[in-house]
């Protein structure tokens, strides 16, 4: 039972690993990109995917297509906040629509390697 335990426990911390190691190189490919970062390597955490922000629309879809393309997992599918809360009157989600088109995200699961 021990060895179970210690067995799932290493196999966990070597996705962690993978999980980690993914989003760093990431990180390393996207900061010489003109975009914004939002996904950041945190101590004691388990991340399950890359964001990052375009300043237009056109420039997160060629994005997109380019690592489509080199057979990697993408996608910009975000529906924006304003269609989870209809009611909301203030404040007025008129960002959400603005950053929804143009976010990326990247999966950093162990499916990579």
């Amino acid at each position: 039972m021990v060895a179970k335990i210690l067995a799932e426990n290493k196999r966990l911390k070597d996705i962690n690993d993978i999980r980690n190691s993914n989003l760093e190189r990431y990180v390393d490919i996207f900061s010489k990109l003109n975009c914004e970062i939002h996904t950041m390597p945190k101590t004691n955490s388990v991340p399950w995917r890359f964001t990052v922000s375009f300043e237009s629309e056109e420039e997160v879809s060629e994005v997109t297509k380019r690592i489509r393309v080199l057979g990697e997992n993408a996608s910009n599918w975000y529906s924006s906040l304003k269609f989870s809360f209809p009611n909301c009157k203030f404040p007025p989600l008129n960002g959400a629509d603005y950053i929804s088109k143009r976010l990326l995200n990247l999966w950093v699961d162990e499916s990579l390697e």
